[in-house]
């Protein structure tokens, strides 16, 4: 009786673990987007640099670890999961030294940053990166759920006290004050992780001495993952890399409260129909069924043609109302978004395509993909960025997913036909 109140219980945890996750993403974007729209253009440029290197930070230091352990502690007892833990965590503090001082000279001499601000910028990149594992943690091992609540209510108290701050001043926020807030709330989550850490005798891990030989197994393990998702960050980031290497901070600044707003929507996109639709198609590619998987894919991709039409006529009808000024005051234009949404809807075909790939054991093939697609837009945009500013910018960023999109679709008919001549439950492009 026991274990069947405990399986029908497990949806609901799920469920729970999910809409904290969930929370958490949402609340950490309304926080980098307020951030970025009220900070004057330079220092924006600045913020949304430095969140890129923080994002390139935590992925050459977790080296994709985190997925690599996420299938490694499904049904395994308690004692062997604290061992793997520990083992990567004492991973992360070996990489922790080899690229800290990278990214201090980073982002002292291409974000301009002082260097009070660079080492808070650290604080938060190693936080950040401690924290995004408690969601890995908690789908396989239900009794870490409460790291996915604790990041969440990080996030959510951060936008809290920044919207506060933004209402009860008349002063104008700051990068500073923007970095020792988002510092305080990281270290402040890691502080609880601790404390209920020490609560729980279950879970207690040991951080001795770092093991060099385990190390370099990690790496071992860990690389083919990495590899591709170095790929597809570069391939996601690369636009962002290179305006702000071809232009000023001050126009970086104006094109990241661009982006950022339509990227958001495309990380919305990604979280409601893409990730809730790629096990879908895995299960279909798993029993071969490889036309089913198209059909999930093509589903998929319909409706987020739907939100992109709804949100490009809802931009015009915007541009028409005094809404337009008001974006434009914080140097946000309908124009640039338009163009923009334009770009992350071809990139959310692109991904569908990649998920059928990926599904169908062609991870090479991906990787190919963001390859071929990542290093001619980065001149394009480059050069069209220099010539033509912001609107140079977004048009290359168009190119470039459309090229991705193209590239995708092909090498997804491609191995179809390659499935079809092995006979693999009729997949036909």
């Amino acid at each position: 009786m026991a274990a069947q109140d405990s399986s029908s219980t497990e949806p609901a945890e799920n469920s729970a673990t999910a809409v904290f996750k969930l929370a958490e993403v949402a609340s950490k974007l309304l926080f980098l987007l307020v951030a970025l729209l009220l900070l004057d253009s330079r220092s924006a440029g600045q913020f949304g640099l430095l969140n890129t290197l923080i994002a390139l930070f935590m992925l050459v230091t977790g080296y994709e670890r985190w997925g690599v352990l996420w299938r490694q502690l499904v049904n395994i007892d308690i004692k062997e999961c604290n061992a793997l833990i520990s083992q990567t965590l004492k991973f992360f503090q070996f990489n922790y030294l080899v690229w800290a001082p990278v990214f201090v000279v980073i982002g002292l001499l291409w974000i301009e940053l002082t260097p009070i601000q660079v080492l808070l910028g650290l604080c938060i990149a190693v936080c950040e990166q401690l924290t995004a594992g408690g969601y890995w943690l908690a789908t396989v091992q239900g009794r870490f759920r409460w790291l996915v609540l604790v990041a969440a209510a990080k996030n959510g108290s951060l936008l809290a006290v920044t919207v506060a701050m933004v209402l009860g001043s008349s002063q104008p926020i700051n990068l500073s004050l923007i970095l020792q807030l988002w510092a305080l709330a990281g270290l402040g989550s890691l502080l609880v992780f601790v404390r209920l850490h020490r609560g729980d005798n279950s879970a207690k891990l040991s951080l001795n001495a770092i093991e060099l030989e385990k190390i370099v197994a990690q790496y071992r393990e860990s690389t083919a993952h990495f590899i591709t998702g170095f790929a597809a960050f570069s391939s996601g980031q690369i636009d962002r890399i290179t305006v702000g290497t071809a232009v000023g901070l001050a126009l970086t600044g104006v094109y990241f409260k661009n982006v950022f707003l339509a990227a958001s929507v495309y990380s919305a996109v990604t979280i409601l129909l893409l990730n809730r639709s790629a096990p879908k198609i895995y299960r279909a590619a798993a029993s071969k069924s490889f036309p089913e998987a198209l059909r999930i894919a093509r589903s998929g991709s319909g409706w987020a043609l739907a939100v992109y039409c709804i949100l490009g006529i809802l931009l015009q009808v915007i541009d028409q109302t005094p809404l337009s000024a008001l974006l434009e005051k914080y140097n946000a234009s309908t124009t640039y978004i338009s163009g923009l949404l334009v770009a992350f809807f071809f990139r959310t075909l692109a991904d569908f395509n990649c998920s059928i790939l990926n599904a169908a054991g062609r991870e090479r093939t991906v990787l190919k993909v963001h390859l071929l697609s990542m290093l001619p837009s980065a001149f394009l945009i480059y050069f069209l960025s220099r010539e033509f500013g912001i609107g140079g910018a977004v048009a290359a960023m168009i190119f470039s997913s459309v090229t991705l999109y193209g590239l995708s679709t092909g090498f997804r008919i491609s191995a179809f036909k390659a499935l079809a001549a092995h006979g693999l439950s009729g997949a036909r492009p």
